[in-house]
């Protein structure tokens, strides 16, 4: 068991060190991944407002329904139904004339904008249109619902203030929670991530293995809820499936608090008992989820475990921390067996200063750019490249279909080529899997926006142009570092003398950013493009990169602007191959 033990901790410390270090060099990145967590947990506890549905129907036929959400955010509106004055108005008949009718416009109107207008031809009094206008709410209730006679002399204005109290649905306090956590997100990427290190090295001398035990399995369990919510949600999990699992999460803890007491091993069994239960429910029934996996529903692609280092599957991820929780609860089962391997006083100074370390080398590359970019777009791909296609490549993805027919209360599969010719067979639906995917490039979603039709293609340009660019990335110049700005400017009118060509992209609207642009003095214009696109290709706002020939010669955080003297160098060094 000591073996065990022993090997359970180099285990675990390792693991914990080289998954905080990973990410502790990209601080940036680990904190967009949590931002993309509280955005999703944020909407999964937003309840929908209630909607108001609008039906108008005549004694012509038509027979016109929409409907629209009410906007918490909006103060009450008016919804109106407005009858026009008489007038005349043409109409192209078949031959391509021009037909001339007396009628009157019937408008919808809410919030001053036009949700639905009609002409109604008046001319024959015989024959004159009634309109129902009915209004009502998602919850069925009817705000009103009237007929309409509509004639040379009536004059029909409808009108009722949508009070927003009656059908806004009040929000769960999570909602504003898990979105005011946004704004802290790299405060927790640093924490989160120097904790792992300093954990893992705790673990690993045995520095008050009774405190870091705990630290270290509550920290596992969130893990594992994490690379679990994420790898589930493409199963559409039911609220039995949450519930389960918080349960047995809630059960592990107890059982831990416990685990020295008769009832808390008992407590324990029970857990480990149901959680093979909750498995096979999980995998052999339909009790937990809605429909069957599909990668492309999960809430968040991946749980970025080891940053951009290596990119695990989400099952992976989440077995993987499985495997970890086991590790680690047979560690903390053996806490008190474990002796320390230096004094109290040395293991408290080892790590301090593994912490300090950390906390610094974390600070250093938020500041700067991570020490190792492990991006696509790291200095001296060649991004051109790397978006080719290889010789031979596969482009589609290579799929095998199968037409699933039910007889007489059984199930059988057929190809396309062989499906039963017999009526007797009722088809159920098609099973389509995936053979051989189609090449991928690690680069995508390389898409710079023209201003317009005859604005520079900056995508072709950087891809496909010969020579420098220089690219200045904002992803929201309005919250960019203020100060790197006078330098960028600085850089970019010495470029334009150097003749070479730079240019802006950010995600921010280009009507702001062009006056931001102009109270700048910058030389160049922005351009719009995909906000996660700018926060993958540079982890700074803004930041610096300069191209050539589709490749990228190197990058540049705000706190460190190059000159245009140092570019000449850099650009020096690459014709002599250097």
């Amino acid at each position: 068991m000591k073996l065990l033990t022993s090997i359970a901790r180099i285990l675990v410390g390792l693991l914990f060190i080289f998954s905080g270090t990973i990410k502790l060099n990209d601080p940036k990145g680990t904190a967009y991944k949590l931002e993309e967590y509280f955005e999703v947990f944020a909407k999964d506890f937003t309840r929908p407002m209630d909607s108001i549905f609008i039906k108008v129907s005549d004694n012509y036929g038509t027979d016109t329904a929409f409907a629209f959400q009410v906007n918490e955010n909006n103060p009450g509106k008016t919804l109106q139904v407005n009858q026009s004055a008489v007038m005349k108005e043409g109409f192209e008949n078949e031959e391509g004339g021009i037909d001339t009718f007396t009628g009157s416009y019937l408008y919808v109107v809410y919030d001053n904008a036009r949700l639905y207008d009609e002409f109604y031809v008046l001319d024959d009094p015989s024959d004159l249109p009634k309109v129902t206008a009915s209004v009502r709410s998602g919850k069925g209730k009817v705000l009103f619902d009237k007929q309409l006679a509509l004639s040379m002399e009536s004059k029909h204005e409808l009108s009722k203030d949508l009070e927003l109290g009656e059908f806004v649905v009040k929000q769960s306090f999570l909602v504003d929670f898990f979105k005011g956590l946004k704004e802290f997100s790299i405060y927790f990427s640093i924490i989160i991530c120097v904790l792992e290190v300093a954990l893992g090295f705790a673990i690993l001398i045995g520095w008050q293995i009774r405190i870091v035990s705990w630290i270290i399995l509550l920290l596992i369990i969130f893990f594992t809820f994490l690379t679990g919510y994420t790898y589930y949600t493409g199963y559409c999990p039911k609220p039995v499936f949450m519930t389960l699992a918080l349960l047995i999460l809630l059960l592990i803890i107890v059982s831990a608090v416990y685990i020295e007491h008769k009832k808390g091993r008992y407590l324990g069994y029970f857990t480990l008992g149901l959680i093979v239960v909750f498995f096979l429910l999980c995998r052999f029934t339909d009790y937990c989820f809605a429909c069957e996996f599909t990668e492309g529903k999960m809430r968040v692609s991946d749980c970025g475990c080891f940053g951009d280092f290596i990119k695990l599957k989400p099952w992976t991820s989440f077995y993987k921390d499985l495997i970890l929780l086991i590790l680690i609860l047979f560690i903390f089962i053996r806490r008190k067996k474990i002796v320390p391997l230096f004094s109290p006083l040395f293991g408290l100074n080892a790590v301090l200063v593994v912490t300090i370390g950390a906390t610094v080398f974390a600070v250093y590359c938020n500041t700067f750019l991570p020490a190792w970019d492990f991006l696509p777009y790291k200095a001296g791909n060649n991004i051109r490249e790397l978006m080719t296609p290889p010789k031979g490549a596969r482009l589609v993805d290579l799929n095998r279909s199968v037409l699933v027919y039910e007889k007489d209360g059984k199930r059988d599969s057929f190809t396309i080529e062989n499906y039963p010719k017999d009526t007797n067979w009722k088809y159920v639906t098609t099973v389509t899997t995936l053979i051989e995917p189609a090449w991928k490039s690690e680069v995508h979603g390389f898409q710079v926006e023209p201003r317009n039709e005859n604005d520079v293609n900056v995508t072709d340009s950087l891809l496909q142009g010969k020579g420098y660019y220089i690219l200045v990335v904002s992803t929201h110049y309005e919250e960019g570092h203020k100060s790197a700005w006078q330098y960028i400017k600085s850089l970019g009118d010495e470029a334009k003398k150097a003749g070479v060509p730079v240019y802006g992209v950010t995600a921010s609207p280009l009507k702001e950013a062009d006056v931001f642009a102009a109270e700048n003095q910058l030389p160049f214009r922005f351009h719009n493009a995909d906000e996660t696109f700018l926060k993958t290709i540079i982890r700074s706002n803004p930041g610096i990169m300069l191209w050539h020939d589709g490749a990228i010669i190197d990058k540049w955080s705000c706190r460190s602007i190059p000159s245009m003297q140092k570019i000449k160098k850099l650009m020096e060094k690459k014709r002599e191959g250097k």
